[in-house]
C-alpha cells in the first residue's frame, strides 16, 4: 500500500535493502516494546464521561441515586501484573445542595486484559456508586473518575432530581431470561433460538413512599455497541397495583436484535416521563445474522471469502432475495469440509471479536485489523512500536508465522486509527 505524504518509512526491522540506511536512522528514535507505552497527558483527547443515572429507593421508600460510569479500556492506562494487564479506574461522586457537599460515595473498579489487544478493545469497565439522598429536591452531582496511579482524569456534573420516580408504584426485585449466563453463549449461537424470554420481577413499593402513583410501563430495549438503541417492547404495568409483587414475562423475536456484541436495557416509565432504571443493564453476544437486511446480509456473504473454494460463487449469494438467504447461508456452512475451514461459530465469533477490539473508528470489522483477524485469526505475537514525538505515528507488526508473512499496520497520529501499510513474507 503507497504511503501518503505525511505517513514515515517504517523501522529499519520492516525496510527492504535498498531503504536500510534510512530504516537505521528511524530506528534511533523508536521504542520498541511488546506493552503499550503510558499515553502522554498533553496528547490525550479527553472524551465525555458515559454516566447512567437511576433511581433507587431503601426499604423504607427514601429516594438516592445509582451512578455508573463506563469507561472504554481504550481510555485507561493499563500496567503488565502476572500473565497479563491491569488498570483501575475510581469513581467518585459528591452530591451538592446550593453548592455544599451535603452526601456522595466512592467505589473503584478494575479492567483486565489478557494481551495488549485486549487494553485497545471495545470492552468497557462499569463501576456503580449508590449515593443516599435526603427529600426530593433538586441536587448537583459532581462525578470524577480517576485512573489510579495516573494523572489521568474526567469530570462531569449534572443535574438531578430524586423525586422524579417518586410517582413510579413499582421497584425491581428480580430479571431472568433464556440466554446462558456465558455471554459466549450468546443469542442464537447455533440458530436454534429465535425468541428471547425476559422474566422481570417487580415489588410494590409501599403507599407511604408514594407521593401520587402514576400509570407506569415496563420498557425493554437493546444497546448495540455503535451506541444506537431500539426500543423492543412496552409493557402497560396494572394501575392501581393490587398484588405485592409480580412477574412480567415477555417474549421478543431473535430478529430484533442486530448481530454481534449489545446490551439488554430495562427501565420503568411513568406516563410523563419519569424514569426508574434497571442497573446494572445485561450484556449478550447475537450470532444470528439478519437476511431481511440487504447491506448487512452481503457485508457477511463477503465475509466468507476465507472459508469459500471455487465451487462458491459468493456474488451470486450476495444478490439473492430474502427469501433464499437463509437456506443458502445454511447450505454453505453445511456444505465445508469438517476440519478444512472454520466452524461458523467460530467464524461469527471472529467477527464480534474483531467488532469489541476495533471498533474505536466506527465498525471495528470493516477495519484493515479486524479483515485481518476475521480472515486468519489472531496472529501468533504482535510487535508495538511506539514512536516519539519527532516521527508521528505509530505501527503495529502482527506475525503470521504458519502462514509465512507478517503484515505492517500505521497509526498516523496515535489515536488508534491503524491503517495496512505493507504486507511481506516472512
Amino acid at each position: 500500500m503507497p504511503a501518503t505524504p505525511r505517513t514515515p518509512s517504517p523501522p529499519e526491522s520492516f525496510a527492504v535493502p535498498c531503504r536500510l540506511l534510512f530504516g537505521v536512522c528511524l530506528l534511533s528514535c523508536l521504542i520498541l516494546s511488546d506493552t503499550f507505552a503510558k499515553p502522554r497527558d498533553s496528547e490525550v483527547r479527553p472524551e465525555p464521561l458515559e454516566v447512567e443515572l437511576a433511581a433507587v429507593f431503601d426499604d423504607d421508600g427514601a429516594p438516592g441515586a445509582g451512578v455508573t460510569v463506563t469507561m472504554p479500556y481504550r481510555m485507561l492506562v493499563f500496567r503488565r501484573g502476572g500473565d497479563g494487564f491491569r488498570s483501575e479506574l475510581r469513581v467518585t461522586v459528591s452530591v451538592l445542595r446550593a453548592g455544599r457537599v451535603v452526601a456522595g460515595g466512592i467505589e473503584s473498579g478494575a479492567a483486565i486484559a489478557a494481551d495488549y489487544a485486549g487494553t485497545r478493545s471495545g470492552d468497557r469497565l462499569r463501576v456503580t456508586v449508590p449515593v443516599s439522598l435526603a427529600g426530593d429536591r433538586e441536587v448537583e452531582l459532581r462525578v470524577i473518575a480517576e485512573v489510579v496511579g495516573t494523572s489521568r482524569w474526567w469530570e462531569r456534573r449534572m443535574k438531578f432530581s430524586p423525586g422524579a420516580a417518586r410517582d413510579i408504584p413499582w421497584a425491581f426485585a428480580g430479571f431472568e431470561w433464556n440466554l446462558p449466563d456465558d455471554p459466549e453463549q450468546g443469542l442464537r449461537l447455533d440458530a436454534t433460538v429465535d425468541s428471547v424470554r425476559v422474566d422481570v420481577e417487580l415489588i410494590r413499593r409501599p403507599a407511604s413512599s408514594v407521593a401520587n402513583g402514576r400509570p407506569t410501563s415496563l420498557v425493554i430495549e437493546i444497546l448495540d455497541g455503535h451506541g444506537a438503541s431500539r426500543e423492543l417492547a412496552r409493557r402497560p404495568l396494572e394501575h392501581p397495583p393490587e398484588r405485592p409483587r409480580m412477574i412480567v414475562k415477555t417474549v421478543l423475536d431473535g430478529r430484533l436484535f442486530p448481530f454481534g456484541l449489545q446490551t439488554l436495557a430495562v427501565r420503568l416509565e411513568d406516563d410523563r416521563g419519569g424514569v426508574l432504571a434497571m442497573v446494572p443493564d445485561h450484556p449478550l453476544v447475537n450470532l444470528g445474522i439478519p437476511f431481511f437486511d440487504l447491506e448487512t446480509w452481503r457485508r457477511h456473504v463477503g465475509w466468507l471469502d476465507h472459508a469459500s473454494t471455487d465451487e462458491d460463487d459468493l456474488d451470486a449469494m450476495a444478490s439473492l432475495p430474502v427469501k433464499d438467504r437463509a437456506a443458502a447461508w445454511r447450505a454453505f456452512w453445511d456444505g465445508r469440509r469438517p476440519g478444512a475451514t472454520l466452524s461458523e461459530t467460530e467464524h461469527l465469533l471472529r467477527i464480534v471479536d474483531a467488532d469489541r477490539r476495533f471498533g474505536r473508528f466506527g465498525r471495528g470489522a470493516m477495519s484493515d485489523r479486524g479483515r485481518y483477524l476475521i480472515r486468519y485469526g489472531s496472529p501468533d505475537n504482535v510487535d508495538v512500536h511506539v514512536m516519539d514525538r519527532r516521527v508521528p505515528g505509530d505501527w503495529e507488526v502482527w506475525y503470521y508465522r504458519a502462514r509465512g508473512f507478517k503484515v505492517i499496520f500505521h497509526d498516523a497520529y496515535g489515536l488508534g486509527d491503524f491503517r495496512e501499510y505493507a504486507r511481506w513474507p516472512l
